[in-house]
């Protein structure tokens, strides 16, 4: 006799082989999600990168930009030809200079008036003296001593007047000296104009060495020598500093699904097969917002501290294709 299946045994059946499922499907998902990868190649960048453009429009007449060349903040590192403007700024110091003689001659008269209204009113002083005694003898009369009074006055006024003028050339050309000096000074921050300067401590690279971005300013590139006439904004190359290193990688449109920023990423150097350099771990941690010629721009960032521990000098790794 057949024994008889109870119900709660029946149900006990259903959920284990409920359970068998779940892990079946959870495997296939994990597996899934394991063999869930894209390669993608581009290049590696530093982490702090910055755009150096042309500071003016015109011809390069010195540049220092060389590809790997370290440089201190402030060092000059391109020059625009500016031979009209220094031109200009000699042609102000010239006037400055005529101005400042013309001063100094001005101010030396104004010093020979001063002594010679000193002397006229010594001596108009002894005259009138003089003259009041005369007066009182009877030796001049009314009329003559009123005519030597007004002569005095009269010259006593024309130094007077001839000292306001003076006093006014003077205050004219002090105005013109004080223009010059701002003249002079504008000149010489528009030349400053001409000259571009490390913005920080860093690497010198060209600018075919950097993976833009497709949302990123489109700047005009070209590769800067002495004699190349250049537009101001230009780019002209680039400034790093490695304090981080990032890879900008090309992912096809068809495949931008697949993958999410926070992503793990395993970063592989085609120059360094099988050495120590071969890759490195990182982190998706940017997508672009569009796509150009059908490909986004993603940026991995290197795990830093496994760079230094491998590589002693990190910049050696910039412009390197992965």
């Amino acid at each position: 006799m057949a024994k008889k299946r109870t119900p709660y045994k029946a149900f006990r059946w259903l959920w284990f082989g409920f359970a068998v499922l779940l892990a079946v499907a959870a495997a296939v998902v994990l597996l899934l999600k394991i063999s869930d990868y894209i390669t993608c190649a581009g290049k590696i960048e530093p982490g702090t990168v910055v755009p150096l453009l042309a500071p003016a429009n015109g011809i390069i007449e010195f540049c220092a930009i060389e590809e790997g060349r370290e440089v201190s903040r402030g060092t000059e590192i391109l020059r625009i030809d500016s031979r009209l403007e220094e031109n200009t700024l000699k042609l102000y110091l010239r006037e400055q200079a005529s101005q400042k003689a013309a001063l100094e001659n001005l101010l030396e008269r104004q010093k020979l008036q001063e002594e010679q209204i000193t002397s006229v009113e010594e001596h108009a002083w002894f005259r009138s003296n003089l003259d009041n005694a005369l007066r009182r003898s009877g030796s001049l009369t009314e009329v003559e001593l009123a005519e030597r009074i007004y002569q005095r006055e009269q010259e006593s006024l024309n130094l007077t007047r001839a000292q306001i003028t003076l006093k006014g050339e003077i205050a004219a050309l002090e105005n013109s000296l004080a223009v010059s000096r701002l003249k002079l000074e504008r000149q010489r921050l528009l030349l400053e104009e001409y000259v571009l300067k490390a913005p920080l401590d860093g690497t010198l690279i060209l600018p075919d060495t950097i993976y833009r971005e497709p949302q990123s300013v489109n700047f005009f590139s070209l590769h800067p020598v002495t004699g190349l006439h250049v537009k101001k904004g230009s780019l002209v190359g680039y400034q790093t500093y490695s304090d981080t290193l990032v890879a900008k990688v090309s992912i096809p449109e068809r495949k931008i699904g697949h993958i999410e920023v926070g992503a793990a990423a395993r970063v592989s150097f085609s120059a360094f097969p099988g050495s120590e350099m071969d890759y490195f771990s990182g982190t998706l941690v940017h997508i672009s917002a569009s796509a150009q010629n059908q490909e986004f721009i993603g940026t991995i960032e290197l795990d830093t501290e496994e760079v230094l521990s491998r590589v002693s000098r990190p910049e050696i790794l910039t412009g390197t294709s992965v």
